[in-house]
């Protein structure tokens, strides 16, 4: 069995609470008061046992990072509260928890009134998370706030007076981290528990054998502050989005862990970039428990609040037969880590897991899966929980534990989904009342995109690309960010859009170092190729809060709606340091790919990169964006020449291969995705009329495909299912 055993170095810690004083308004506070008064709290255990399995009982136990203090901090008797010379009026309570590696809260009473906010983040406010408001407020008055790294953290709340009731604040749990879930690692192009799990683990972006949309199914999930799992957004039979959302019963440890649990979306590195984090601030808290079974090891729950549509969920399919077929994959978190997949090409073995639930009593007979190799990856501690899926992307089971790990990915236990549906009566016991609500007698019901997918990243990079960070002797700094020449602003040209609505920009910093006051100014522009004009949004961020290899992802303060081509960039700030702040990636290009979307403005014009580098490198930024019912013309934002019926493409929608017909002899073939990225490029080795082109690992959804020919370019538009 699995198990993974922590000591603690500290034996006891010392938690202090003050208030935080020093009033900036309008901004983020810039000093400490004294400490107003001091909680000490002992009793950490000199050990803590964490992982899937523990070898002394045989229970089955939840990956524990955090040990958790019990509290009854309010903001009637704790912190301080400020007049402001507005009327408003503000309170602060600042948490030190020596020693900790991240510090995480649960409200047990968390209600604000409308106009009241609160903020939770790192004195250094490099880590800033909120605001939280009154749409907040739960009928169970529990609030679950994710971790901030450090060892002490603030807890702010404002209103402007006129509020129509006090604030009830009170907070339940402090959650010390003792492994580090944001602390720096030996190899610094990893941040955090980012890259701690095996290396035999497969990221999901690097994958070429599961679909794009279950894996957007798939969380990695807090639950008590203080234990990390994994689990799957699941759909039922009316088609309807209700959230629920099925993970392992065993991480489900308290009569109350449903409400706190926090669930974080894509959270993965994007495209195959496997030392670029994603982003962590998709995420919802809390959930309403419909069903569990210690014994089946399986615990169903309503997400508290609808995923929203720029967080681009997928609800997973099921299927419950006897003997679903084979390939199998699974997606999990293995120790809170990036999205991985672990494959298994065999059939799953009915079977026994001879272990012990959270309680101490036998699992039922014959309710598990036996996964007896992994042929790609494996699952660790914090895997518990994730689904693994039949060849048709339908949930077949959840990971309760086993034996595996890299070098020995062998005898993995699955909890079974067909057990779950209804082999005990009770509503509280099953989930087929749940996802078969009309009781419709479905047995296999497909995954559903309640969103219609409308919601899509737009990017230059493709699965195959490099990133880098260019910079050339007799020039300080980078060609992407602070340097000797002055360049300003940096944007990325999107010119195949026709309109959209744009949520956010992902920016990806290669280098950022750390100045007192620097600051970017994230920007939206309008303009056709060459030159950014009119600009549509900004928003303003210190550099101090966007960490380098790890998306960023900036959410503009109001959808921003595009009609035509529009660029989307950064303004850097030259006021503190002169070079050496902040660089972009840059996508390296191909000697044969001539694109190159990429803009900087020098004070002056705007210019290519090719025109100003000695010797004429071109250029895209790792600048993508988040945008909504996005349509699309073709890849330079004009009509392609001789649009015509020469080529037939065939089926339609086109699934693992795209094949053609033309009336004359072809030279190449170039698909093109929604972001007006090459994704693919086929040249053939003589002229041909017909053939196909394998489409099997593109994503689904919109692509532009260009057939060159000697004397003339046809364009065609496809879908991929």
């Amino acid at each position: 069995m699995r198990f993974q055993i922590f000591i603690l170095f500290v034996l006891s810690v010392l938690i202090s609470v003050s208030g935080y004083g020093q009033i900036s308004y309008g901004g983020m506070p810039s000093g400490f008061k004294s400490d107003t008064y001091t909680v000490n709290l002992h009793g950490v255990p000199p050990a803590v046992k964490a992982g899937i399995m523990d070898d002394t009982d045989k229970r089955v136990t939840p990956f524990k990072f955090a040990y958790s203090y019990k509290t009854n901090l309010s903001c009637d008797n704790d912190g301080e509260w400020y007049n402001l010379p507005d009327g408003g009026r503000l309170w602060r309570l600042k948490i030190k928890s020596e020693g900790a590696k991240s510090l995480n809260i649960i409200f047990k009473r968390y209600k604000i009134p409308e106009g009241g906010r609160l903020f939770v983040y790192s004195p250094d406010k490099k880590t800033v998370l909120g605001a939280f408001t009154d749409r907040n407020n739960k009928p169970s008055g529990v609030l679950a706030i994710a971790p901030v790294p450090g060892d002490e953290i603030v807890i702010e709340y404002s209103d402007d007076g006129y509020v129509p009731y006090e604030p009830e604040l009170i907070i339940g749990s402090i959650n010390h981290d003792y492994l580090g879930v944001y602390g720096y690692i030996n190899d610094q192009t990893k941040a955090g528990w980012f890259g701690d799990s095996g290396d035999c683990n497969v990221n999901v972006n690097c994958s070429d054998f599961i679909p794009d949309s279950i894996q957007r199914a798939v969380c990695k999930i807090i639950v008590d502050g203080s234990m990390l799992c994994s689990g799957t957004l699941i759909n039922n039979t009316r088609n309807d989005g209700t959230p629920y959302f099925l993970t392992a019963a065993h991480c489900l440890t308290s009569a109350n862990s449903d409400q706190s649990i926090i669930f974080y979306f894509n959270y993965e590195t994007p495209e195959c970039i496997s030392f670029v984090e994603g982003t962590k601030i998709q995420t919802l808290s809390g959930s309403a428990l419909k069903a569990q079974v210690d014994t089946l090891d399986f615990a169903l729950v309503e997400i508290d609040n609808m995923p929203p549509a720029t967080y681009r969920p997928f609800w997973a399919g099921w299927n419950i037969s006897e003997a679903p077929p084979a390939p199998f994959v699974s997606i999990h978190h293995p120790q809170g880590d990036v999205k991985k997949v672990s494959l298994e090409n065999d059939d799953l073995i009915a079977t026994t897991f001879n272990a012990n639930d959270v309680n101490g009593d036998p699992f039922v007979q014959d309710a598990h899966w036996l996964v007896e190799t992994w042929e790609q990856g494996t699952t660790e501690g914090g895997s518990s929980g994730g689904g693994i899926f039949d060849s048709g992307a339908h949930l077949v089971g959840t990971l309760s534990g086993g034996e595996a790990y890299c070098g020995n990915s062998v005898n993995d236990y699955f909890a079974r989904f067909n057990k779950m549906w209804d082999y005990l009566q009770a509503d509280n016991q099953q989930v087929k009342i749940w996802l078969d609500p009309d009781n419709t007698g479905t047995t296999v019901l497909s995954g559903y995109d309640y969103y219609n997918n409308q919601t899509k990243r737009l990017s230059h990079l493709t699965k195959n690309d490099t990133v880098v960070i260019l910079k050339d002797e007799g020039m300080t700094g980078y060609w992407s960010g602070h340097n000797s020449i002055g360049i300003t602003d940096y944007a990325e040209y999107y010119g195949n859009i026709t309109s959209a609505t744009v949520n956010g920009v992902y920016v990806i910093f290669g280098v950022r170092q750390i100045g007192a006051d620097d600051t970017v100014t994230v920007k939206l522009w309008s303009g056709g190729y060459g030159k950014p004009e009119t600009v549509l949004a900004e928003k303003k961020i210190a550099v101090l809060s966007l960490p380098q290899n790890r998306e960023n992802l900036i959410y503009f303060d109001q959808p921003v709606s595009i009609s035509g081509s529009f660029y989307a960039g950064l303004e850097i700030n030259y006021g503190v340091s002169e070079t050496d702040t902040v660089a972009l990636y840059q996508v390296q290009k191909t000697a044969g790919d001539l694109t190159e979307n990429g803009f900087m403005y020098d004070g002056e014009s705007w210019k290519k990169l090719s025109d100003v580098h000695p010797d004429g490198v071109r250029s895209n930024y790792w600048i993508d964006v988040l945008a909504s019912d996005v349509t699309i013309t073709d890849v330079t934002g004009n009509e392609p020449d001789n649009i015509s019926d020469d080529v037939s493409v065939y089926p339609v929608p086109v699934r693992d291969k795209m094949y053609f017909k033309t009336r004359d002899d072809l030279l190449f073939v170039e698909i093109y995705n929604i972001g007006g990225a090459k994704v693919s490029n086929i040249t053939f080795g003589r002229e041909t009329t017909s053939g196909y082109v394998n489409t099997s690992g593109l994503s689904a959804g919109i692509y532009l495909v260009r057939f060159v020919f000697s004397n003339k370019t046809v364009a065609k538009k496809i879908v991929i299912r």
